[in-house]
């Protein structure tokens, strides 16, 4: 199974380093695309956990007695809230297919159907979210992947939800901004693992250089 985690961790670092995070101490970032993961930055510094795969958040419970998630659990977050899902939501409502490049679209021209949609589901996404503050004091959430395009349709939501559910202490210093760098953030952030670990292997033996 694909590990999103991973994926938004190096997202993380491009938005960090050349985006929207540049200069924070303390971040969340959520990547919300086909699968749902998150970053952590703390002291600067990547939360990876004790296997590395911290940040899976789209398999945070989302939805009592829910649709089956594809890593075997019920009512992820991924099954209420990533394209796809809500692609297939719409699917059953209009009964034609809509795919999730569709769906942007469709948000993009202001379909109400589809505003609707997202706004669902970023409801969901806010709850997740709040949760996540709550335990981590984030100084700035940003919000990435294929969804974040929809704007202040879905950061409206995730305020929303941090602003009811969060200690108010918190909630009063933590802002919440879409990424600057979309697509290319994950590029970015692999860049910058890259050039990190220059040096060191700069001073390798030319035969152990890969």
């Amino acid at each position: 199974m694909v590990c999103y985690g991973v994926t938004a961790g190096i997202g993380a670092l491009g938005e960090h380093t050349y985006g929207a995070a540049r200069g924070v101490d303390d971040l969340l970032y959520v990547r919300l695309s086909a699968g749902i993961g998150a970053a952590v930055i703390a002291g600067r510094k990547p939360l990876r956990g004790s296997t590395g795969l911290a940040g899976e958040l789209g398999h945070v419970h989302a939805v009592e007695n829910g649709t089956i998630c594809r890593c075997g659990n019920r009512g992820c977050l991924e099954t209420v809230a990533s394209p796809p899902a809500i692609a297939h939501l719409l699917s059953q409502s209009w009964h034609r297919p809509v795919t999730s490049q569709e769906l942007m679209q469709l948000v993009h021209d202001g379909d109400p159907g589809a505003c609707c949609a997202v706004e669902d589901a970023a409801a969901h996404v806010g709850l997740a979210i709040a949760a996540a503050v709550n335990v981590l004091n984030p100084r700035l959430v940003v919000i990435g992947g294929d969804l974040a395009p929809a704007d202040e349709l879905l950061l409206h939501p995730i305020r929303t939800a941090i602003r009811r559910h969060v200690l108010p202490a918190t909630a009063a210093q933590v802002t919440v901004v879409r990424g600057e760098l979309g697509e290319h953030a994950e590029v970015l952030g692999a860049a910058t693992l890259a050039l990190a670990d220059m040096p060191h292997r700069l001073t390798q033996p030319a035969s152990l250089r890969g």
